[in-house]
């Protein structure tokens, strides 16, 4: 049977983009909609960006049963365009994120649901477990907090009030789009929960991009990408940001800076090489947290 929900008012749109996701596409979508309740104000919108397994095939299974589920199917608009292009599409007052190769916990829209409906908040973060193969492989991360530094800059710990999406977009071209998405969604964000509860588990996969050591200059640089195009906001009175919340967002950038710096110090490049990536990561972040 075919649940008809088309005229319902949406409380949450739950965003999933997907591209070759068949090997842990089913297990994601389990964790959305099995369970003990229903709610059917609420549209699970999957954005498959030109799969060539059979992740649309699985997907529109799901989504003939269930008509909470609305299949987009795109070609190749990348990270950021293809989440822009999402939130274009939702028609929720709250907005989550779902990575395909992720899970969250049972009774994970429950929960949000009645924070939404009790609270009216303008964002929610909680917590999250790392996983590799197995549940019980699984290590806690303590991330989470009300200010930028502490939130983790990661989009999936977090619901966002559609009022505050308004006007903040993912930056293009990079693929680090989610580090000052999260920012200036915390920066435009009045009211805050912070749930000292894991509510979503995060797979750790050795080949991911986030984890990799041995990706290109250009790639590293992207961060820079990110830092610049959020400060051209600030300087063109888009975000307010006050001295408070720079310092918060300078550790950020600090931290990241520095990471980014470890991976190149154990990739496979020249020390030529090393030398002037970091050297350009670190001047360049400083102009930028200086101006």
């Amino acid at each position: 049977m075919i649940i008809n929900i088309r005229m319902k008012i949406m409380q949450l749109s739950i965003i999933i983009p997907t591209y070759n996701s068949e090997k842990y596409i089913r297990q994601t979508l389990n964790s959305l909609i099995t369970g003990t309740e229903y709610a059917s104000n609420v549209e699970i919108l999957v954005f498959d960006d030109g799969s060539i397994d059979r992740t649309l095939e699985i997907v529109n299974e799901y989504a003939q049963k269930d008509d909470r589920l609305r299949v987009f199917k795109v070609s190749h608009m990348g990270p950021a365009n293809i989440k822009n292009y999402a939130l274009d599409k939702a028609s929720g007052r709250y907005v989550a994120f779902l990575d395909s190769d992720d899970i969250v916990v049972e009774g994970y829209i429950k929960k949000i649901l009645n924070l939404i409906v009790q609270e009216n908040p303008d964002l929610i973060i909680f917590k999250y477990d790392e996983f590799f193969e197995s549940l019980d492989d699984r290590r806690h991360k303590s991330i989470g907090g009300y200010t930028i530094d502490t939130m983790g800059t990661m989009i999936w710990n977090k619901v966002y009030s559609s009022e505050i999406l308004q006007k903040t977009r993912f930056p293009e071209n990079t693929i680090y789009e989610d580090v000052l998405f999260s920012a200036e969604a915390l920066i435009k964000s009045e009211k805050i929960l912070n749930l000292n509860e894991v509510l979503y588990f995060y797979r750790q996969r050795s080949n991911s991009i986030t984890t990799a050591t041995n990706t290109s200059l250009e790639t590293h640089l992207d961060i820079l990408t990110d830092i610049n195009f959020f400060f051209k906001k600030v300087e063109q009175k888009e975000i307010a940001i006050n001295k408070a919340q720079r310092k918060q967002l300078s550790i950020t950038i600090n931290n990241l800076i520095l990471d980014h710096s470890k991976k190149i110090i154990k990739s496979s490049f020249s020390y030529t090489e090393k030398k002037i990536i970091i050297k350009k990561l670190i001047y360049g972040s400083k102009d930028v947290l200086l101006s």
